[in-house]
């Protein structure tokens, strides 16, 4: 057993060791201390939230880069926040691929790549987003001369322009109007149909009744909480732009605008033919056959009845359709209603065989 005077020797010496770890790192959080400002003296700078919010940021998701057909151009998109104006600043980079191969090899940071700015967009974001920092330039596509990039522009209403942008001459334009939102885009060769709604900026939730407050009465919650997706989701019409004239397709029998079914773009159909003269997309069907009846929904209220309007069926049913973008003309393809109606969230899409006879 120890004695008194054993254990008072064994904290003695347990305090001693305590006492000069305390100095130790007392003495190392002075030299750190010391460094640091002799570091501020040289320059160095801390990275801020304000370089966080500005630092330039690739697309989480679809942001890889994008070769031209002929692999002698890449195109790539930048994002980032401007604290000053609490905008987003999206960029359409070029680079030269081989110029990049160079750079990419090589540790001498003087032998550069040349980018070339094509486009550049910076507006506050309007539209509903389920991550931070989304570009304000998406879907960029390439075209078959490798010179021509198209994409779409959100301008600082929340509505997307389609825009044609050239490599040579490092210029970009708008192709449609403004006003509409384009919502999706196809193109083969110079034919371009897209699907677009009227401008979120002209679509009201309810009655002005002074600059601060509307009248919203009989107005539905979504409508008045997300006015921008709520414009999405009615009016979709179909535009195309040929030998530089932007369009709308008609019904040759009504003259009135063609109506898309209104599904979000990764669901909706836009698909042209081989020559671009026609587009496969979906329709809303104008009355339920007695025969839609038999199909078994995946909720029991999505079921179809022949006596539903559109106005009293919450998910109104489309069908395949082939339009002639040339006079308008509109022929159903598959008789029967697309899935979405049923509960179905698959993917849609339509195919062209190459002789532009068969389609979907």
């Amino acid at each position: 057993m120890l004695n008194i005077k054993t254990i008072l020797r064994m904290y003695s010496v347990l305090a001693a060791v305590i006492g000069l770890a305390v100095i130790a790192v007392a003495g190392g959080l002075q030299e750190q201390s010391n460094a640091q400002k002799s570091l501020s003296h040289v320059g160095e700078h801390y990275f801020t939230v304000r370089d966080s919010i500005e630092m330039a940021r690739f697309e989480r998701a679809g942001g890889e880069p994008k070769f031209s057909p002929d692999r002698k151009y890449v195109a790539v998109v930048t994002s980032r926040g401007i604290l000053q104006s609490n905008e987003i600043e999206s960029t359409l980079w070029v680079f030269q691929s081989e110029l990049l191969k160079k750079s990419l090899r090589t540790d001498d940071h003087s032998k550069g790549f040349d980018p070339k700015i094509l486009a550049r967009v910076a507006a506050v974001p309007r539209l509903q987003y389920l991550t931070s920092y989304e570009p304000l330039i998406t879907d960029v596509r390439w075209a078959t001369d490798s010179r021509t990039i198209l994409f779409l522009g959100q301008d600082p209403h929340g509505d997307r322009l389609l825009y044609e942008a050239n490599v040579v001459s490092a210029s970009f334009a708008a192709l449609t109007s403004k006003g509409y939102n384009a919502l999706k885009f196809e193109f083969v060769g110079r034919n371009i149909a897209y699907e677009a709604t009227r401008s979120s900026e002209s679509r009201s939730a309810g009655e002005l009744i002074n600059p601060a407050a509307w009248d919203v009465t009989g107005v539905r919650l979504t409508s008045i909480l997300f006015p921008q997706t709520d414009a999405i989701q009615k009016d979709v019409e179909l535009w195309v732009v040929r030998n530089g004239e932007n369009r709308r397709i008609k019904d040759p029998n009504t003259g009135r605008p063609i109506r898309l079914t209104a599904l979000p773009p990764p669901l909706s159909v836009l698909s042209l033919s081989s020559t671009g003269q026609s587009a496969a997309v979906l329709v809303p069907t104008k009355t339920i056959p007695i025969s839609w009846e038999s199909y078994e929904p995946a909720s029991a209220y999505l079921k179809l009845h022949s006596k539903d309007s559109e106005t009293t069926s919450g998910y109104w049913p489309a069908q395949y359709a082939v339009i002639d973008l040339n006079n308008g003309r509109t022929t159903s393809v598959v008789e029967a209603p697309n899935a979405w109606a049923l509960g179905s969230a698959d993917v849609n899409r339509a195919v062209w065989s190459s002789d532009e006879k068969n389609c979907c």
